[in-house]
């Protein structure tokens, strides 16, 4: 494995797992005030995978050596993917059953995982060459949707109950896992 793929791959670990262990603080954070009415939820959560995106995007265009302009170029459309599909996520879970199959998980996992890769790859494609779009979005929808089923998975392991630190660590280790899978798949073709 060449010096710059690994890069990449760790980046992606590294931008994930900060990006779910940030966004389970937010999260906990948020809950220690109580009940919050539904539209401060939804914000919050949106807010969540803005900050996602930031991260994850930073990653990226480090790993990438970006100048400055074009990094803040690549976090932008980054966070713009996230902030559509966090939106659109929320928006979904207002009808999800309370207690989903683990088929229904599987599939709404990577029918999820797939979306987030289309408008993560379709964003962030408007940074590369045309002839390079169409690749890179195949290896987003592909490396997210795997993505998203390992970490639907690994949030098996979160007991239920008050946040803890075991509940941080699992996600912080799911979304590195989550990551690198993501990482893995996209590295031929990224930038």
């Amino acid at each position: 494995m060449s010096s710059s793929t690994a890069r990449w791959i760790g980046a992606n670990a590294l931008g994930q797992a900060a990006a779910l262990t940030a966004s389970g603080l937010l999260g906990h954070f948020a809950g220690s005030f109580g009940e919050l009415p539904l539209a401060v939820s939804i914000a919050g959560l949106v807010a969540a995978g803005l900050l996602e995106g930031a991260l994850l995007g930073a990653a990226q265009a480090w790993a990438l050596r970006m100048d400055r302009a074009r990094g803040r170029r690549w976090v932008g459309l980054t966070v713009g993917a996230f902030a559509v599909w966090w939106t659109l996520g929320v928006l979904a879970s207002l009808v999800e059953p309370p207690a989903p199959s683990r088929l229904t998980v599987v599939l709404v996992a990577l029918v999820a995982g797939g979306a987030l890769g289309l408008f993560v790859g379709a964003l962030q494609g408007r940074a590369r060459p045309r002839g390079l779009r169409a690749a890179w979005l195949g290896a987003n929808v592909a490396g997210w949707a795997a993505g998203l089923l390992l970490a639907a998975l690994a949030a098996e392991l979160v007991p239920w109950g008050p946040f803890t630190g075991m509940t941080l660590l699992i996600g912080a280790v799911g979304g590195m896992a989550t990551g690198a899978l993501v990482g893995t798949v996209t590295a031929p073709w990224r930038p």
